[in-house]
């Protein structure tokens, strides 16, 4: 799509246009502040969808940060700016939840191969003794870690099933593995 605004907005009018909808507003921040954020997060290793994915979710968190009183412009802040922050926390947020689940996966095989294992059921022996140590932790913790390694459910999914906001969930999965670990690590 080609350059569609004619003009520049300042700050209260980007503010008032997002928070009406008014789609020359959305159509300025696409094509003035959305390249930007294209820019910095393809320089950080991430795809162009990746980049339009998160730019979307930055408008949208903007206009409700408008809309619930959250946003309050300041007179030596951009409101492009303010997009921009958003939209790097987000991208920021989606790089660590992907670096943590990755070093969850690492710690679940850890998990697995704590002890030394023989014979011809293994396999058995590391879910028995997996399920063993699961034993030991309380059920929310089990069902947490069901949830998540068993069912493939992601942390936004998990919280909405245990009635528990994002940010609690994950951290909640964090101190189960935590305690998992250390079950894993003492010799009983």
């Amino acid at each position: 799509m080609k350059s569609g605004s004619t003009r520049d907005y300042n700050n209260e009018e980007l503010v008032e246009g997002l928070k009406v909808q008014n789609s020359q507003v959305i159509q300025y921040l696409y094509e003035k502040v959305g390249p930007m954020v294209y820019k910095l997060i393809l320089d950080s290793g991430g795809k162009l969808a990746d980049a339009k994915d998160i730019f979307q979710e930055g408008v949208l968190a903007a206009y409700l940060n408008i809309r619930t009183g959250k946003y309050s412009s300041s007179q030596n802040a951009k409101f492009s700016t303010y997009l921009i922050q958003i939209c790097k926390f987000k991208w920021y947020d989606l790089n660590k939840s992907s670096y943590v689940k990755k070093k969850s996966d690492e710690e679940i095989k850890d998990i697995a191969d704590v002890e030394e294992w023989s014979g011809e059921s293994e396999a058995e022996q590391r879910i028995k003794h997996l399920h063993k140590l699961l034993g030991h932790l309380g059920e929310r913790c089990k069902r947490i870690l069901h949830l998540f390694y068993w069912k493939k459910l992601s942390i936004e999914e998990i919280g909405l099933a245990m009635e528990l906001e994002t940010n609690s969930a994950k951290n909640q999965k964090y101190r189960c593995m935590k305690k998992l670990k250390e079950l894993a690590t003492h010799k009983n």
